[in-house]
């Protein structure tokens, strides 16, 4: 059995490495469906790391996303986010798969706001490592911006593996190029909508939409929407003093289900509860 899933791994893992190595994560981004290119938090450093000039206050996060009944496909990740005068730095780890397949991603991400714009830079170390066939170890580049057009109108961009790092010279297997545009749109003081359309070059477009609401700036609930592939989503956060804990779910239809569990802690008194 083991030799099977092994190749089974390997094979999931060269054809969805967009998913993986790319890191979308976050238990507040998954609640909206995984349309972050125009949030604003600690997960930026994994997402779209523009998000990160908006960063006020030192801050550290963990999560963990597990998919039910196959362990092999699990994630966890921790970041850190400290506003600097010069701009605000990211750094995080993550880790994806088991002991017979696994990924593992050292990051370091900078942003910065110029005007209306923040712009954001992040670089990956990531190591591969398949039992019975080695390890092996790359670096990748992405960038993403986000433009506050109006005080209520935010458009997001990223996109991830600039360069297009080779994964596999001999069988020239690279890692693919993702195109990432989105919108957020604050349709009330409480409510937020966003919206997202990621492509991995030579793939059909994911569309994508999320909604956030928030109680007395302490509950928060959420929900999203992908499509092609269909997948559906819903969450829930609290904010309390220096914490933050989030949790999500996703249904993907055929496949079962994703939990996730985030939670975040200010390293200073955040100026907002």
């Amino acid at each position: 059995m083991k030799k099977p899933l092994l190749l089974l791994l390997v094979a999931w893992s060269y054809h969805a490495c967009a998913q993986s190595s790319i890191t979308d994560i976050g238990a507040r981004a998954q609640g909206l469906g995984y349309t972050a290119s125009c949030l604003s938090d600690a997960w930026s450093t994994l997402n779209n790391p523009a998000g990160l000039a908006k960063q006020q206050k030192p801050i550290a996060a963990c999560t963990y996303d597990a998919f039910a009944g196959f362990s092999p496909f699990n994630r966890l990740a921790a970041v850190v986010a400290v506003p600097t005068s010069a701009g605000t730095i990211g750094a995080g780890v993550y880790r994806f798969g088991d002991n017979l397949y696994n990924e593992h991603l050292l990051t370091a991400a900078f942003a910065n706001t110029l005007g209306i714009a923040s712009l954001g830079g992040r670089i990956h170390y990531i190591q591969y490592h398949a039992d019975g066939l080695g390890t092996r170890g790359l670096i990748s580049l992405s960038v993403g911006g986000i433009t506050q057009l109006t005080p209520k109108l935010l458009v997001g961009a990223y996109i991830n593996n600039v360069l297009q790092p080779t994964v596999d010279r001999e069988n020239n297997e690279q890692l693919p190029t993702r195109l990432t545009l989105g919108t957020g749109i604050t349709l009330s003081e409480n409510v937020l909508w966003t919206a997202e359309a990621t492509q991995d070059l030579g793939h059909a477009t994911t569309w994508k939409t999320g909604l956030e609401y928030t109680v007395q700036q302490t509950f928060i609930f959420r929900a999203g929407v992908n499509l092609s592939p269909d997948a559906y989503f819903a969450g829930m956060g609290f904010r309390r003093q220096r914490f933050l804990l989030d949790y999500a779910f996703q249904h993907l239809p055929g496949l079962g289900m994703r939990h996730q569990a985030a939670v975040g802690y200010y390293l200073s008194q955040p100026t907002t509860p």
